[in-house]
């Protein structure tokens, strides 16, 4: 299996601000996008709680890779931004631990 191809953004996503200059909502996070050619995947570290990565894979469905590819994923934040966790879309629907260490 080869290497994914890693880019990273910096995003913004802020609400209406008010008279004060206060926001109604603040997200900032990074976007850390993985593609393994036939396979793409958003990993999203939010800036206030970046221990831990919330990863998707883009294309719909599981890949028969699923699990390469995310402790592959895995390995490459733990080392990059400092990230003690993994969190994958569970059966609920939300954002569920995957993968933690130390």
């Amino acid at each position: 299996m080869s290497d994914p191809i890693v880019s990273k953004e910096y995003r913004e996503d802020l609400g209406e601000r008010d008279a004060d200059g206060f926001y109604d909502y603040e997200y900032r996070y990074w976007n850390y996008w993985f593609d393994f050619g036939d396979r793409r995947y958003r990993a999203r570290i939010y800036t206030d709680s970046d221990d831990e990565a919330s990863v998707m894979e883009m294309d719909g469905g599981r890949h028969e890779r699923y699990e390469d590819d995310i402790r592959t994923i895995a390995a490459h934040l733990r080392s990059d931004p400092g990230v003690r966790g993994i969190l994958t879309l569970g059966p609920s629907g939300g954002f569920e631990t995957k993968l933690s260490f130390g």
